[in-house]
């Protein structure tokens, strides 16, 4: 009891003092929080344009095909890739990306080579090839992307041996 009255002023002080920090760590944890809500809304309202551009260019494509089957002359930017001697070549058009290109350019070698793989083994050689070529976030349309008829060869060989284990772990991304 003696301590009590000895130290009151310092343990007052004390819990003065841990209550003005815990006052000052909620009020930033809640301005935080605050920021993080607005960052998600944000987000959540890029989603939902994006959802709308998507709906609209399906809605587009669709009207396109019926123009093409009523003989429509409008002519419209499709992506192709091309093979040459040293590989497989394609120009980006509005709405590409790396993966997007990659894929084309397995579609087009797997056709000519008469190869067919899983869905897991197709996303073994995308995404190796996209690595292969230095991953960018960014492509600007009409940019063209190359790549080796060897390289692609030498992925698809490497995802058709892949191991059932493997392939597993691959289909966590489908």
């Amino acid at each position: 009891m003696e301590f009590l009255k000895n130290n009151l002023r310092g343990i007052v002080i004390s819990l003065l003092v841990a209550g003005a920090i815990i006052g000052i760590a909620s009020i930033s944890s809640d301005d935080t929080s605050d920021n993080s809500n607005e960052t998600e809304s944000s987000q959540t309202e890029q989603t939902q344009d994006e959802a709308q551009k998507e709906e609209s260019a399906v809605d587009s494509e669709g009207q396109a095909d019926e123009n093409d089957e009523e003989g429509s002359s409008d002519e419209t930017t499709a992506p192709t890739v091309e093979s040459n001697d040293d590989g497989f070549e394609s120009q980006t058009v509005e709405g590409d990306n790396q993966t997007v290109v990659v894929r084309r350019m397995v579609e087009s070698y797997l056709r000519e080579a008469d190869t067919e793989l899983s869905a897991e083994q197709k996303l073994y050689v995308e995404t190796n090839l996209v690595n292969d070529l230095g991953r960018t976030d960014f492509v600007a349309v009409g940019q063209n992307i190359a790549l080796a008829e060897s390289k692609v060869a030498e992925r698809v060989e490497e995802a058709k041996n892949l191991s059932e284990a493997a392939i597993a772990r691959w289909s966590a991304y489908l």
